[in-house]
This record gives structure tokens, C-alpha cells and sequence, in this order.
């Protein structure tokens, strides 16, 4: 399971985003909302990617995320699957 995003670089609105500490760990299901502009499509796109899909709309965006204490990036793919649920 996922247990937080560390860093997003290149990727819309998280042009360089970092964790911040006081901010809950992810858990089994997990809702993502807000207004409009503030970046829910582009980082349920950044989900995708986590399977090591490339993101045509972000050449060059970098990520680290953690799960079960290993660190995993756009160079080391996720290995479990993650279901999204937007539009899209």
C-alpha cells in the first residue's frame, strides 16, 4: 500500500512539490477532493504513472512515493495495482 508521495517535480500544479510532515499517511481507500484547478486530474494522472506508464502530457515529471518502507520512483516502477476512478 501506499504509504505517501514524498516528491512530485515537472507535473502541472506539482511543478515541485515536497512532503509535508503534518500530513496523514495515505490508508486502504482514500478520497481526493477540492476546487477546480487545484490539481485532482493531474495527480490521479500521476497514478498512473506509478506502474511505470509514461505520462505523454509530462515528459520529464519525477516522483518518490513509499510503501512498506521501500522507495519507489519514476526510474523503479510500482508493483502492486492502484485503481483509480475519475472521468477519465
Amino acid at each position: 500500500m501506499i504509504i505517501q508521495i514524498k516528491i512530485i517535480k515537472n507535473l502541472g500544479v506539482f511543478n515541485d512539490y515536497t512532503v509535508n510532515n503534518s500530513l496523514s499517511d495515505f490508508a486502504k481507500f482514500n478520497l481526493i477532493y477540492g476546487w477546480n484547478g487545484t490539481g485532482k486530474t493531474t495527480l490521479s494522472e500521476l497514478f498512473t504513472a506509478f506502474k511505470g506508464d509514461a505520462l505523454e502530457a509530462h515528459p520529464g515529471h519525477e516522483y518518490k512515493i513509499t510503501s512498506d518502507n521501500v522507495v519507489y520512483s519514476h526510474n523503479k516502477p510500482y508493483e502492486k495495482n492502484i485503481r483509480v476512478f475519475n472521468q477519465n
